[in-house]
């Protein structure tokens, strides 16, 4: 992956260290590095259960403690967990019961830098060439730490002073009764309780480039986070059976939802002494508190009826209300449908032919916006010029307002999602064969997202329903068992996703819509007729037939003046193959995952391309010619006309790599990979020692398992399966930078008494 000299980067924008062009620093007899493998270390993670239940004909009881405790990867970042739970229920009398299920736990964790910032990892790691020791930081003359780029703080450095700590206490669990009322009619009640307290802290040291200003003064944030949700169900369950071949059920119900969240922020700059890290040492300081709520009742029903268990109809309707509309406009209602029919139960099938079941259903189903969205608020915004970190109200003892940015709307609806779905359930020679076989046909309506509105409204978007996407699709499930011996059996189970994703409308007028930016040059954008999600970015201009126009006077491509599909990170298929083995008391099992296609944005590829980082670029001792057609013209709109003569002009090592493969002047299109994949997911092997009935011990479980154990791909990044914006996001398929995945093994231990 890595060279030990870069290009000459005094024209690099993030700036840094001057180097030229040079042979590897090994082969010029210089002291070699191995950073990357330096730095990262084998992770260690311990996970420890012990359970205990008992009872009697009236009560039952479990208690578990579990402990769980990781060293990453990454030096100095760990977690820890604790876990208490207890799981309760007492018969009040042959009609009543009560229970509880309740836990808790206290989670500790210690992180490293996220995503691309300037005290990141990766970004300063892989800039580092053989040549430089990353163990070597301790400060230079003028105080600051020592890296090899200056924009950058020192990977090592950072972990080891930059950090990030974590400490979440949670409570959650319910207290229920069950009644049955009469033979036909059962009532049950449920109160339940999730409540977590968060405490972070990120630290900058003094003389980390991470700090907001980049003055290297130290920071410190705290963000004291609560959230708790109570939320209560009541259900009425009637059941009967009418002349032993009707079997109905009704359940009428009632849900109510409520959460409530408040985040208090605080952060410190300018630190007086090192090291010390309240924030009574630090001369700048700010706070900022939000809080957030939102309720929702519910009222539905669920019913359901079979005959002869052969032939069966459901349906179901909720009607929810929710704070997030308006008054008067808070009331939807939703309702679903559907019916099976097992013909093996009504026609008589041939002896190798056991099951036979075919079933369609209707949903429709709602999402609630996001709370405070039905109006717009005016909120303490920082004013910034682009170029410092500006200033933020209150600002000289005075208090400011102005929109966010965003528009809210008054006459907001669910996000609706309707959906058809049929499928058929079929199984051979006594279950050793099955086949079950599901298509579905989702319409989503109503989409809330944020779309752009006229600067002159005094923001630059508006949170509304704003789109039709339409999900169609397949899910296969096959399973065989090839051998079933008396000591020996073999299992197979295959499976088979795919998805189709198409954007059917968007807002009036509007035909596409940028949903997240990620980096200049490529966005995900949803456009009328492509996928959810489409890459869009730059891209070179070719000729019909898709050969290159080179400009004549550099001898590189032209630039499209227009952003152009470059593909969805959304694959194409998706699919599992597992085989499981068992003789006598031994378990083999492993789990082939496949994927194909979904389009990844390589940046760390390109970028490590300017920098003759990579190995891509270690042909660098002569001239390149990139192939493609002379342009005959430019136009001012930026458009080329091609010619029929051959590209012949040569241009620099440095050139190529940087202004065409790479990303100072080079466009996204040339990072576009493709994502496919087959992995050995999983791999485990289990042994079960059994012991009398009357020993203390009953059993023992030994198992040595793998997960990640091996990966076959094209994708020249450190794993396909990667996103630097987080499952939280609206887009995918963002290499840049991003820390490599990981390879675990287990041991296990597990006894019964």
């Amino acid at each position: 992956l890595f060279r030990s000299q870069l290009f000459d980067t005094s024209d690099d924008i993030s700036g840094g260290t001057n180097q030229s062009w040079g042979p590897d620093a090994s082969a010029a007899g210089v002291k070699t590095y191995d950073n990357y493998k330096s730095f990262f270390k084998t992770g260690i993670t311990y996970n420890n259960n012990l359970a205990i239940d008992g009872g009697n004909e009236n009560t039952m009881y479990r208690f578990s403690y579990s402990n769980y405790k990781n060293d990453g990867i990454i030096p100095n970042t760990w977690m820890k967990r604790n876990t208490v739970r207890l799981n309760a229920e007492h018969k009040l009398n042959d009609r009543v019961k009560v229970g509880t299920n309740i836990s808790y736990a206290n989670t500790q964790t210690q992180k490293p830098q996220n995503g691309s910032n300037l005290a990141g990892v990766m970004l300063g790691l892989l800039r580092m060439p053989i040549s430089y020791d990353i163990n070597d930081y301790q400060y230079d003359a003028t105080g600051n730490v020592k890296t090899y780029y200056g924009v950058y703080d020192n990977p090592l450095y950072s972990v080891k002073k930059n950090t990030y700590d974590e400490n979440v206490n949670r409570v959650f669990g319910n207290t229920y009764l069950n009644i049955k009322a009469t033979n036909w009619l059962d009532i049950s009640y449920k109160l339940g309780l999730d409540q977590y307290s968060q405490r972070a802290r990120q630290v900058y040291a003094i003389s980390s480039i991470g700090d907001d200003n980049g003055l290297r003064y130290g920071q410190m944030n705290i963000d004291n986070q609560t959230y708790m949700q109570i939320y209560s169900d009541l259900l009425l369950t009637a059941k009967k059976t009418f002349k032993e071949k009707w079997n109905t059920s009704l359940t009428l119900g009632n849900n109510i939802w409520h959460n409530k969240t408040t985040d208090d922020f605080s952060r410190g700059r300018n630190m007086a002494v090192p090291g010390v890290y309240n924030l009574n040492n630090t001369a700048e300081r700010y706070a900022s508190n939000s809080n957030y709520s939102a309720r929702t009742y519910a009222f539905f029903f669920d019913g359901s009826i079979d005959y002869k268990s052969a032939i069966f109809l459901g349906f179901t309707g909720r009607n929810e209300s929710s704070s997030a509309y308006d008054k008067g406009n808070r009331s939807f209602f939703y309702p679903s449908a559907n019916t099976s029919i097992v013909i093996s139960e009504l026609v008589k099938m041939p002896k190798w032919f056991s099951f036979a079941k075919v079933r369609a259903s209707y949903a429709n189903v709602g999402l609630a916006p996001t709370s405070y969205q039905n109006r717009t608020y005016y909120v303490q915004n920082p004013l910034t010029d682009g170029y410092t970190n500006g200033n933020t109200f209150p600002y000289m003892n005075t208090v400011g307002y102005g929109l966010n940015n965003s528009l809210g709307s008054a006459n907001l609806k669910p996000e609706k999602q309707r959906g058809f779905e049929y499928g058929a359930d079929i199984r051979f020679f006594e279950g050793r064969l099955t086949l079950d076989v599901t298509y579905y046909d989702q319409k989503s309506s109503d989409v809330l997202l944020y779309r752009p509105v006229a600067p002159s409204s005094g923001a630059n978007q508006i949170y509304t329903n704003s789109a039709q996407i339409s999900n169609k699709g397949w899910e296969v499930a096959l399973g065989a068992t090839p051998i079933d011996k008396k000591n020996f059996k073999w299992d197979v189970n295959i499976t088979w996703y795919k998805n189709n994703s198409k954007v059917l409308k968007l807002a009036d007028g509007v035909d596409e819509l940028n949903i997240e930016d990620g980096f200049d040059g490529i966005s995900a954008y949803a456009i009328v007729g492509q996928p959810f999600g489409a890459f869009y970015g730059t891209t070179w201009q070719k000729t019909s037939d898709g050969k290159l126009i080179i400009d004549p006077s550099t001898g590189r491509p032209i630039q499209d003046p227009k952003n152009q599909n470059l593909g969805n990170a959304q694959p194409d298929w998706l699919s599992g193959i597992r085989n499981t083995f068992t003789y006598k008391n031994l378990s083999f099992t492993f789990l082939w995952d496949v994927r194909k296609g979904g389009k990844i944005w390589n940046g760390t590829r390109a970028r490590l391309n300017s920098l003759g980082m990579s190995k891509e670029s270690e042909d660098r001792d002569h001239a390149y010619t990139i192939d493609g057609v002379y342009a005959t013209s430019i136009g001012a709109d930026g458009y080329a006309v091609a010619g029929t003569a051959a590209n012949t002009t040569t241009i620099s090592a440095k050139d190529y790599y940087r202004n065409y493969q790479g990303d100072f002047g080079g466009v996204t299109s040339t990072v576009i990979e493709d994502g496919s994949w087959i992995r050995l997911r999983e791999v485990a092997l289990s042994y079960r020692f059994k012991f009398k009935e009357k020993k203390f011990i009953q059993y023992v479980d030994l198992s040595l398992s793998g997960r990640n154990v091996l990966l076959f791909t094209k994708y020249s990044g450190v794993d396909p399966e990667t996103s630097l914006t987080g499952a939280g996001s609206n887009i995918q398929g963002y290499d840049y930078f991003n820390n490599p995945g990981t390879k675990s093994i287990f041991f296990g231990l597990k006894a019964g008494f």
